[in-house]
This record gives structure tokens, C-alpha cells and sequence, in this order.
């Protein structure tokens, strides 16, 4: 039997197992106002600024913060502003604390996975839950390790995922995906996950597909009918798993650069998918369902967010549990989608 809390966790904590130029809107006082919140200071403590609604008086006076500027970038550079973006979410992380550090990066219809806890939905709640979870920003310090990312072609939709170090007390290692959209110029959190881990991962190996980047063939469309067909595959992909088990589902629905987050290494490309995800027996039953998501216009790039459920029934035990997860979807140049990558953490 599977361990029933904790185990692989890719989206389920509970079973064992070319671009050419676009256009980008960079706007610059949002980034000097996230920038502000690292300014070393004589004369002004480190305070939350949501870089969205909140002014800085230096930034505000800028000529250049005035509006949009657009200029044509290729999607190597679009990547970098996000993982740019992923950087200073560290920053803020390290030196606003928990709380502060995050909630100012969300959309305001933003989902949050916090181990232990059901998703949370919306800017404003996840704040109040935030604060509730860590009244004392001095009491914990998170350091985000990235190990990869992308963005989709028309720049709109991109994901980081890694690892992080922490100080609670105690030192302890976690695991971390966002999903991210850029609204009005500015990357924002539109998903963010964090799980515990048990040790810092290795090294990604030279032949993990993902590391130098991956988002799918471009294939535009409208992004709602597109939202709608990566929601169809998460469905799909779950009812495989209810049919034929996860050990069929996973590898099937698999992108050729997927890779499977675990308590102590990270599984990479479909062989490591595979390899991790064997052992399914008919006494178990891993179902989910999404519940939220997006994809990019230009059709290459999706998101998935949903709970699941782990049931094992052998006519001697019995054992349930639940949890929520992020996926991120490719699309294939057979209008196929594919996940990426997949993480979760237990709920109550």
C-alpha cells in the first residue's frame, strides 16, 4: 500500500508512485516600487508595497512611469523578465517574510496551496490567511532555489518552479511552483503552491528537457476556448487514472520534458515519469478534478488547478485522503496537451 500523507506529491501527496519577436507592455514604476522594498534604509524600514495599487513617490516621478512602453522582444528575453520576476518574489520573501513577501504578488483571483490546508481563492483571503499562518515575519525566513521556467510565446503566461530552504526554528527544505500572469506589464502570482520536502534535490541532470526552458508549440485561439480544452485534458488525464490506474495516466499524459517533484529529488522527462510513477495496483483509486485555470492566446502554454482524492481499499484496509494540486499543460504540435509539470500538497 502507498504511503497515505506525503509520499511523491507531484499533484497527489498521497499515491506512491520557437519563437520569433513579440510584443511585450513593460511598465517600469510597479518594478521600482517592488525594487523600493529592497532598498537598504537609514530612513525607512522595509514595508509591504503592492506594486499594483501602492505608490512610491521616486517611482511615481519618473518620466519613464508614465505608461507602457512597448518594445519588441525575443521570447529568450520575455523568459527573462520573468525569471527576473522570480528573483525579486525571493527577495521579498527573504526580507518581508512569508506574508508580506508573497501576497503582494497575486492577481486578485490568485489560488494558493498551503500544506495541510484546503485551496484558497482570492487575493483578499489568501492575505488574511497568510497573516493568520505567520503572524511574526521575523519568526520564519524562506530562501527560493529556481530551477526552471518559461514563458509562453505571446509572453502572457509563464511558471517557475524549485526549492526552497527554510528557518522556523528549525531548518527544513520545501518545494515550490508558480504560475504566472502578466497583467498590465507586470508578472503576477496567479497560483503558488509550497510543500515540504526532506532534503534539498540534486543537481537536474544534463539531459533534463526542461531546464533550458519548454512551453509548448504555438497555436493561437481564444484563450477561454483554450482554458477549456487544458481543463478537458485534466479531466481526461483523471479519468485514465480512475480506469487504468496512475501508473498509465501519468506517463500517457506526460510532456517529453515533464518532470515529477518528490520529498528528495525531482524525477525528469518521461522516463523518470515512468520510472517513478509504476506500482498502481486495482485496489487503488486516484481521481481529481480542476477547478480553475487559464491558457495563453497564443495556445502553447495552460494551468490547471484542482483537488484530488486517494482512496486504497485491498477488503482488509481501508484508507483515504485529499489534496490539491497545480499543473502546467504544453501544448504539441498535434493540438495535444500535455502536462509539464505537477505538484501538490495534502488537505485536511
Amino acid at each position: 500500500m502507498p504511503e497515505a500523507v506525503g509520499s511523491s506529491a507531484d499533484r497527489h501527496t498521497t499515491a506512491t508512485g520557437s519563437d520569433g519577436g513579440m510584443t511585450i507592455s513593460i511598465r517600469l514604476r510597479p518594478v521600482v516600487a517592488v525594487l523600493a522594498m529592497f532598498a537598504s534604509s537609514g530612513c525607512r524600514t522595509f514595508e509591504a508595497i503592492d506594486p499594483v495599487t501602492d505608490r512610491d513617490d521616486d517611482a511615481a516621478a519618473s518620466p519613464l512611469a508614465t505608461g507602457p512602453v512597448e518594445l519588441a522582444l525575443p521570447h529568450e528575453l520575455a523568459r527573462d523578465s520573468l525569471l527576473a520576476a522570480d528573483s525579486l518574489l525571493a527577495a521579498a520573501l527573504q526580507h518581508l517574510g512569508p506574508a508580506d513577501g508573497l501576497w503582494v504578488w497575486l492577481t486578485e483571483d490568485a489560488a494558493y496551496l498551503h500544506p495541510g490546508s484546503e485551496l484558497i481563492l482570492g487575493r483578499a483571503d489568501i492575505r488574511t490567511f497568510l497573516h493568520e499562518t505567520y503572524p511574526d515575519r521575523h519568526a520564519s525566513s524562506a530562501t527560493l532555489h529556481r530551477v526552471a521556467g518559461d514563458v509562453s510565446a505571446d509572453a502572457h503566461l509563464g511558471y517557475t518552479f524549485g526549492w526552497f530552504d527554510q528557518t522556523s526554528g528549525a531548518a527544513a527544505f520545501g518545494r515550490y511552483l508558480a504560475v504566472w500572469e502578466r497583467r498590465a506589464g507586470l508578472w503576477r502570482l496567479a497560483a503558488f503552491l509550497r510543500r515540504d520536502a526532506i532534503a534539498a534535490p540534486s543537481a537536474p541532470p544534463s539531459d533534463a528537457l526542461i531546464v533550458a526552458g519548454e512551453h509548448g508549440v504555438s497555436l493561437p485561439g481564444d484563450p477561454d476556448e483554450l482554458a477549456a480544452a487544458v481543463s478537458a485534458a485534466d479531466q481526461a488525464f483523471a479519468a485514465t487514472s480512475v480506469a487504468d490506474g496512475y501508473s498509465v495516466a501519468f506517463p500517457s499524459f506526460a510532456a517529453d520534458a515533464a518532470v515529477v517533484t518528490t520529498q528528495r529529488d525531482y524525477r525528469w522527462n518521461r522516463a523518470g515519469v515512468a520510472a517513478w510513477w509504476v506500482g498502481w495496483t486495482p485496489v487503488e483509486t486516484l481521481d481529481w478534478t480542476p477547478l480553475v485555470g487559464a491558457a495563453a492566446a497564443s495556445g502553447d502554454l495552460g494551468y490547471t488547478v484542482g483537488t484530488s482524492t486517494y482512496h486504497y481499499d485491498d477488503g482488509e484496509v481501508q484508507a483515504d485522503s485529499r489534496s490539491k494540486y497545480i499543473t502546467v499543460w504544453t501544448r504539441a504540435a498535434d493540438r495535444s496537451w500535455h502536462w509539464l509539470v505537477d505538484d501538490g500538497n495534502d488537505s485536511p
